[in-house]
């Protein structure tokens, strides 16, 4: 009980943070677009570019936050079918002017000893990630390997360079500024899995395209 009632005070502490933050940094957007409409284009970019630095690290420390209260927690678990199941409609919307082909492969009953928002952002920022990159498809095969869940995310688009694989999980890192992203995607499914005691892997793959898998403990 001592535990729940500290976990629900860090909670609300990292909520109202966020939230005294939130109006501070819609000013600072507010004002680099007044200036943008006065012709100082510099300083408007200027603005909008920290601000937007400041909105990714207050999400990137949220969400380290709140798994780092959830980790190791009795009874904390997650049924892995309808999350996966759940984002692949999601991103089937958000692609669908690509017609991406998007293949779900999942173990039935698959239970991850993982909080259901934490797993929900580790591996939908895999499968957008995989959205960005793929031609034409992305496939989602998750299953249990003795103690832990591991979801394998395929992509048949170019690949990373082999140098580059090693920084694609800095945050901030991103390794195509023409591709939309903030570059703490990765960052965060590293930082999430390992609170969980998890991990997450980046390979190309033998046919072409990026493999990335994530091992994150079962329930």
């Amino acid at each position: 009980d001592a535990n729940t009632q500290m976990i629900r005070r860090a909670r609300a502490q990292a909520a109202n943070l966020a939230h005294g933050l939130k109006t501070p940094l819609a000013v600072l957007a507010d004002e680099a677009r007044r200036l943008l409409a006065r012709g100082d284009a510099e300083g408007a970019s200027v603005l909008a570019q920290q601000s937007e630095r400041m909105q990714r690290q207050i999400d990137f420390q949220l969400a380290r936050a709140r798994a780092a209260a959830s980790a190791g927690l009795p009874g904390v678990i997650t049924p892995v079918g309808p999350t996966l199941a759940a984002i692949v409609t999601a991103m089937q919307r958000l692609y669908a002017e690509r017609s991406l082909t998007i293949t779900d492969t999942t173990e039935k009953k698959l239970v991850a000893a993982v909080d259901p928002n934490d797993l929900n952002e580790m591996v939908a920022n895999l499968v957008d990630n995989a959205c960005k990159w793929a031609r034409s498809r992305v496939s989602i095969t998750a299953r249990r390997s003795t103690e832990q869940v591991r979801i394998i995310i395929v992509d048949d688009g170019s690949g990373i360079p082999p140098d580059a694989l090693s920084r694609a999980f800095s945050p901030g890192e991103r390794l195509d500024e023409a591709t939309p992203g903030s570059g703490l995607g990765l960052a965060i499914v590293r930082d999430l899995a390992m609170l969980y005691g998890g991990s997450v892997e980046l390979t190309n793959n033998k046919d072409g395209g990026l493999e990335a898998e994530l091992r994150i403990p079962a329930a």
